[in-house]
């Protein structure tokens, strides 16, 4: 998708070098056609001559009649303050971040008007993997990241998040929006029409942010538990049938209850993998909800349309494996690690045997 963007400020080398990075690090998802400005009269000019824009990103000061713009156009202005968000019934952008991150904050803008030269671009081979826990413990979690870590280390580009309703954002130094910013924004484009794809895939990318230390792309969990609980199947086909559109591999953990949504997770995922805390205990509870599921699929055969599998997390000496029905996979163990930070833990899971058939 092509979103033609202005940028209007008094420091023509300040609106240089954002262009110039954005030539360096574009994308084919979405291109950016940038036109600079250094006074108002430049940009009528572009105007008068028909030249079109999706988004202007100015100077407020250098605007006689703001208004006039936001007609035709989105308009943000520049701001030295990271905390402002409106000015003036206006967005702003903070010029002091990542160059990365504005053109991702005029990325947001442009899907608002779901408007552009060609229809944004969807993975043809992005696959999503659901983890879920076999009980309460078994360390889905810190699996799941290990997974999107070790995907992220093959050149997969990979997005994780977490739908569970309590879930710490601890061990990514970075990640995106939160899930309940990115209902919002879904139900947004669902009072809008809801038909328009590619405007939805626009405005998720940009609440994405990459982790630099893994390169995984993610979400934050939901920050406000009415959100999680609200969650429910319709919302999870459609922020599935999004997300994997915009990467190569999706990796999710959510709650393992049964549930209309969970199922709802599972008829959209090319891989579901259980994980077990390898004792006796665990275990049992892992073979009741693979046998739920299997009497689930039995009544409806489009539930499990992809592959099940199952990891043997916080295996040692005492760990313990079970007989799996014939449907389920034994993709590998996790070992233990005593006294481990789970950052600790998804640094070393990058390189982990356990991962290898979920690229496959």
């Amino acid at each position: 998708m092509i979103v033609r963007v202005g940028l209007l400020d008094k420091s023509d080398d300040y609106i240089s070098r954002l262009s110039n990075y954005q030539n360096v690090h574009s994308n084919e998802a979405v291109q950016f056609e940038i036109y600079l400005f250094t006074e108002e009269q430049m940009l009528r000019r572009q105007m008068e001559r028909g030249g079109r824009m999706d988004v202007l990103v100015a100077e407020e000061e250098l605007l006689q009649s703001p208004e006039e713009y936001t007609r035709s156009m989105e308009l943000a202005f520049w701001s030295e303050d990271k905390h402002e968000q409106m000015r003036n019934g206006c967005p702003v952008i903070c010029r002091y971040q990542k160059a990365g991150d504005i053109f991702l904050a005029i990325q947001g803008l442009a899907s608002k008007r779901g408007k552009g030269s060609s229809s944004f671009a969807l993975q043809d081979n992005g696959r999503t993997c659901l983890f879920l826990g076999g009980s309460g413990g078994a360390g889905s979690s810190t699996a799941a990241m290990g997974c999107a870590a070790a995907l992220a280390a093959q050149g997969r580009s990979t997005i994780y998040f977490s739908l569970k309703q309590k879930e710490e954002n601890d061990l990514f130094q970075e990640s995106g929006s939160s899930l309940t910013d990115v209902m919002y924004e879904i139900g947004m484009w669902r009072q809008l029409g809801g038909t328009d794809q590619g405007q939805l895939q626009m405005k998720l990318q940009s609440m994405l942010r990459k982790d630099e230390e893994t390169g995984v792309y993610s979400f934050a969990p939901f920050d406000l538990p009415v959100s999680a609980m609200n969650f429910g199947p319709d919302d999870m086909e459609t922020l599935l049938h999004a997300v994997s559109g915009l990467c190569e591999r999706c990796v999710v953990c959510t709650d393992s209850y049964l549930s209309s949504t969970l199922l709802q997770g599972i008829r959209f995922s090319d891989w579901v993998v259980v994980v077990s805390d390898s004792t006796p205990a665990g275990n049992e509870k892992t073979r009741k909800l693979l046998d739920s599921l299997e009497v689930i699929d039995s009544m409806d055969k489009k539930l499990i349309e992809g592959s099940v599998g199952i990891i043997y997390n916080k295996f040692g000496s005492i760990g313990q494996k079970m007989e799996l029905p014939k449907y389920v996979r034994e993709l590998g163990t996790i070992p233990h690690y005593q006294n481990a930070e789970k950052k600790r833990i998804v640094r070393e899971l990058r390189t982990s045997s356990a991962y290898l058939q979920l690229d496959s």
